[in-house]
């Protein structure tokens, strides 16, 4: 007589406890993940307003001028055509005055939700760092050292009143979520 061999009930049941196990800590892990790379593709997508930015500043030049054909200006502040945004990103505005960009972000959990991208730099000899502070009628004035970039998500911690976005830290890149030590 030939024996069937199969599992049992018990050890299907184990396996099914394992399974759901597992994929109660990956399916959430995997949706942060889905979510941080969707922030990822927006900053990546605001790259050469920060090089429009840096070159205008270094040149002493209007920070508005010479922009990306993707933006279109709305008195000081220019605004991505939403046609060419990912489907993750509700809108990307720029401010002339300050360099500063503004990414809102939709769908669910980070609907509505915003990061703030700045440009800053040393003055030379100083342990201060200053943003850029530019003008369509007498241009910008040239940082005296190169343009760095900050980024200020909800959970950046600071003793400082400085203006914050609203994406959780969580989601934003970990530069996103500290204060550089020379803030002052």
């Amino acid at each position: 007589m030939t024996s069937i061999k199969a599992f049992s009930l018990i050890e299907l049941m184990i396996a099914l406890a394992i399974i759901t196990l597992l994929s109660s800590f990956a399916i959430p892990a995997y949706q942060d993940y889905s979510i941080k790379t969707r922030v990822a593709e927006a900053i990546s997508l605001v790259k050469p307003l920060q090089i429009a930015v840096a070159e205008n500043a270094a040149n002493g030049t209007w920070i508005g001028s010479g922009l990306p054909a993707d933006y279109y200006k709305l008195n000081a502040i220019y605004f991505a055509k939403s046609t060419n945004l990912p489907k993750a990103v509700k809108s990307i505005i720029f401010d002339t005055t300050s360099g500063w960009i503004t990414i809102t972000f939709k769908g669910q959990p980070i609907d509505n939700k915003t990061l703030f991208i700045m440009p800053k730099y040393k003055a030379s000899g100083s342990s201060l760092t200053y943003v850029i502070e530019s003008d369509p009628n007498t241009g910008t004035k040239i940082p005296s050292d190169r343009i760095s970039w900050g980024c200020r998500s909800a959970d950046l911690a600071t003793p400082l009143n400085l203006t914050r976005g609203t994406l959780p830290g969580k989601y934003a890149p970990q530069w996103c979520n500290e204060v550089p030590p020379d803030i002052n």
